[in-house]
């Protein structure tokens, strides 16, 4: 099979210019293959081999070699990395297409850089994650050669020649922390350039998401920002983990925007109710420990974060109407809650609705628990009739001793 290789003079420079470069790894080899013909140029499989000799002990005995691949375009296409033994030559193989690599090609041509990590990267291949944490360990290239897919496969002859001056590609990409795949619109604003579409709809868990592209950016003080609209009610997005998906001074390359809309936490308030049949209040204790569990984490109880969260929660709650929120997680989906209790006083009805319900991301929930205390038979003075009942007493002994005298 056909294989174009090209060396850049950038490569060669920085193979013989690279710090350390006489204890590194040493000759460097690139081979980009077609591996499985497909129907067209997206389907078609591609094998990287890339090739070094194992010089120095990074870690654990073996020679760290990472390697990254971008379209013409600078989409990302493919990274990957290994290791040997000092002294022995190695060969990695990575393919690409067909669904394999980071993304589908876009433009031609495909440049594989190789660069001497010492580092180790995390595991596993062609992953965005990947693909950063080599070009961020700012190491040493080894090697750096383009490949012309449209070479070998006819078809990728359609994929255009890619010029990336004044050219931005933003991806997007849509994920619910509960999995929901509901819709949202994304929106991409510069300061400047043209935009061949400001606007997409976007599904969670939608893998491929989408790429906003923008020419003729100006300057170097440009600001790029992806926003998000249209989604479902008890959600929070979050935009790269929090690192956000603004960008300053633009001039061109290729960003990614990951956005994660977090499920917001539900509320589930519990309310306490008491009534007196036949008795004076201050004679019934009107106090119960009230118990409230969910299936999922409980966060907070009264406003305060619980320190070790769990699914159950228990407080004492005082008086008539006397009430208790919790907020309950449900970043993995919709959480179930109940509550009951257990009470001092005896001789009471209990009346609860506080069954099993359950609460939607953001959402909330109450319910009610009625205590009735009925007295029978004699009842009891409260302190103010036995104050009263004594003063009656009192005026009778009065009354009777006036009489004797």
């Amino acid at each position: 099979m056909k294989t174009t290789k090209k060396l850049t003079a950038m490569a060669l420079i920085a193979i013989l210019l690279a710090p350390g470069y006489a204890w590194s790894a040493t000759d460097p080899s690139i081979e980009v293959t077609v591996l499985t013909p497909g129907e067209g140029c997206l389907d078609t499989e591609f094998n990287i081999a890339f090739g070094w000799l194992n010089e120095t002990d990074d870690i654990s005995g073996g020679d760290l070699v990472a390697m990254i691949a971008y379209d013409g375009l600078g989409v990302p296409i493919a990274a990957d990395w290994s290791g040997g033994t000092v002294g022995t030559p190695q060969v990695r193989d990575t393919q690409f297409g067909d669904g394999l690599g980071i993304n589908d090609l876009t433009a031609r041509p495909l440049t594989v850089e190789v660069y001497d990590v010492v580092a180790e990267p995390p595991g596993g291949w062609n992953y965005q994650e990947l693909y950063d944490f080599i070009l961020a360990q700012g190491a040493p290239l080894l090697l750096s050669a383009t490949y012309d897919p449209a070479d070998d496969v006819a078809a990728c002859a359609e994929l255009p020649l890619g010029d990336t001056e004044g050219l931005v590609r933003v991806k997007v990409t849509k994920t619910f922390s509960d999995s929901r795949e509901d819709e949202v619109d994304v929106h991409l604003s510069c300061n400047s350039g043209l935009p061949l579409e400001q606007d997409f709809t976007i599904a969670g868990g939608d893998p491929g998401g989408v790429v906003f592209v923008v020419t003729e950016i100006q300057g170097e003080d440009t600001v790029c920002e992806v926003t998000e609209s249209g989604g479902p009610d008890g959600y929070t997005p979050l935009f790269n983990d929090g690192e956000g998906c603004t960008w300053e001074n633009v001039t061109a390359g290729y960003y990614t925007c990951e956005i994660t809309n977090e499920a917001d936490p539900a509320e589930f308030t519990v309310t306490k109710n008491w009534v007196i049949e036949g008795a004076v209040r201050d004679e019934v204790i009107e106090e119960a420990q009230v118990t409230i569990e969910c299936s999922s984490d409980i966060l907070t109880i009264h406003g305060v974060d619980i320190v070790e969260p769990d699914g159950s929660v228990s407080t004492n709650l005082s008086g008539d109407g006397a009430s208790v929120t919790v907020t309950v997680d449900t970043t993995l989906g919709s959480t179930s809650c109940s509550a009951y209790e257990s009470i001092y006083q005896t001789g009471v009805e209990s009346e609860s609705d506080c069954g099993s319900r359950s609460i939607a991301a953001g959402g909330s929930s109450s319910c009610t628990i009625t205590n009735t205390v009925f007295f029978e038979g004699i009842p009891t003075l409260s302190q103010y009739g036995m104050a009263l009942m004594a003063l009656l007493l009192l005026g009778l002994g009065f009354v009777g001793l006036r009489r004797f005298v």
